[in-house]
């Protein structure tokens, strides 16, 4: 047990995601151990406890479980992101259509609004409709859509048109522009990084190979790797390199296609 201490550990620290900087600069009452870590590592020392000797198996299958979550829970969030994109370029089209044909922004924007497909996410359903709410009690509108981060040209937009009177038709049809220019360049870049992202995938299951090619010669490598002592902590560290590979490139990729 004392030998797979320090990978055991350190196993542990990729548990622990980095947040992004601005999330970091948080009020002082805000700041501490995230709640999902809290939750998980007095399990995951629990599971090592009762394990014994295995307890390198356990943090591997803990380091593993961990990464799924956090690549799937990113897809989703990405998935959800284009989604959200592609309902508002959708929404604007019809805005900009009633404003130009002589209705009120206001009027046109509560339209549209009422009339969002099925597949919007529920968050952006929300913020729309909070934004009807707004232009109904002559609140000003923008001050709903700022509350998303993807809906901010579109309160900058807004806010610019009621204060300085601009055509909201013309200022309206430039963000829906920029918003299909991006989700054209997302996806054509996402299908070029098609290569990319298999080549990450092919390169974490060399080690299984690995494992394959050694049995084939006669050795062991399962019994050594499934052992206590030097076994447990290759395996552990072995575990946390390809994790940390596999979010590594997940992160590279997910930059360049951004």
């Amino acid at each position: 047990m004392p030998s797979v201490v320090i990978p055991l550990l350190a196993a542990l620290a990729c548990l622990v995601g980095v947040p992004h900087p601005r999330k970091r600069i948080v009020p002082s009452e805000q700041a501490g151990v995230p709640r999902t870590v809290a939750l998980v590592l007095p399990i995951v020392g629990a599971l090592i406890l009762s394990a014994g000797g295995q307890a390198g198996v356990v943090v591997s299958a803990v380091l593993f479980a961990a990464t799924g979550v956090r690549l799937v829970s990113r897809g989703v969030r990405e998935r959800q992101r284009r989604t959200a994109q592609q309902v508002t370029e959708t929404l604007l089209t019809h805005v900009v259509a009633d404003v130009r044909s002589g209705a009120l922004l206001a009027n046109a924007f509560t339209r549209a609004s009422e009339d969002l497909p099925a597949h919007c996410p529920e968050e952006l359903r929300t913020v729309f409709a909070q934004t009807s709410t707004h232009v109904r009690r002559g609140i000003p509108a923008h001050l709903a859509l700022q509350e998303h981060p993807q809906l901010a040209p579109l309160a900058s937009v807004w806010a610019l048109s009621e204060s300085h009177g601009l055509a909201a038709a013309d200022l309206l049809d430039q963000v829906r522009a920029r918003l299909a220019a991006q989700r054209a360049h997302r996806g054509a870049t996402s299908a070029s990084l098609q290569g990319p992202r298999a080549t990450a995938v092919i390169l974490s299951l060399l080690p299984l190979a690995g494992i394959l090619l050694g049995a084939s010669m006669g050795a062991d490598p399962l019994g050594v790797l499934l052992g206590p002592g030097v076994g447990a902590a290759l395996l552990v560290s072995g575990s946390a390199l390809i994790c940390a590979g596999l979010i590594i490139s997940d992160l590279i990729i997910a930059r360049a296609a951004a």
